[in-house]
């Protein structure tokens, strides 16, 4: 969840509820056998204007999504709100996703995928992004990846046009591990937070 710039509370998911009624069976049956058949999941959201008391119908932002990996929220000083999901792709190809509002969640932007990391997986990789809003329009994004487009772990990208596009992703650390990296921002400076393999 965030806070927006006027105290709107916006809150993410990922959400089964439009999932196959097989599903219970299918997890059941991959438990017996060692499988995994996890089925990919949705991203839903909501609003609040009273502190949290009332919220507003869910409404779904994506389909397709990895059931395992985080969403993220951040807001701009500038009143933008940001979120994040693992979108999985045709050929199932998992790559960062990312939308945002400007009027405070009524409606959000198409997704855009941030980077093309060639990571196919039959698998959710329990990976989210993180993402941070240091100035108007600036939106970092930090995820990991193991996908064929380069070596295998933490990456950054940033855009500077409220997340219409994205710089061409760095490396931050090759020995970073899978999971859920935090960033945090100050006037000048973005932190990293996140796991190694040692």
């Amino acid at each position: 969840l965030t806070v927006d710039t006027n105290g709107r509370i916006i809150v993410a998911w990922l959400d089964e509820r439009n999932i196959k009624a097989d599903h219970t069976e299918n997890m059941a049956s991959a438990l017996f056998h060692h499988e995994d058949v996890e089925p990919n999941s949705e991203v839903f959201y909501s609003t609040s204007d009273d502190g949290g008391k009332t919220f507003t119908p869910n409404k779904k932002i994506a389909s397709d999504v990895c059931p395992c990996c985080k969403t993220f929220l951040a807001a701009g000083d500038d009143g933008t709100v940001y979120m994040s999901w693992r979108q999985v792709l045709k050929g199932d190809y998992r790559h960062i996703a990312v939308a945002s509002t400007a009027d405070g969640g009524k409606t959000f932007s198409n997704a855009v995928i941030v980077s093309d990391d060639q990571w196919q997986l039959n698998a959710c990789p329990i990976s989210g992004a993180a993402i941070v809003s240091s100035g108007p329009q600036t939106l970092d994004v930090l995820w990991y990846t193991a996908g064929k487009a380069g070596a295998p772990g933490l990456y950054s990208a940033r855009s500077t046009d409220g997340g219409k596009t994205f710089s061409p992703r760095k490396v931050v650390d090759s020995e970073a591990i899978a999971g859920s990296p935090t960033l945090l921002s100050t006037a000048d400076k973005v932190f990293a937070v996140f796991k190694q393999a040692d």
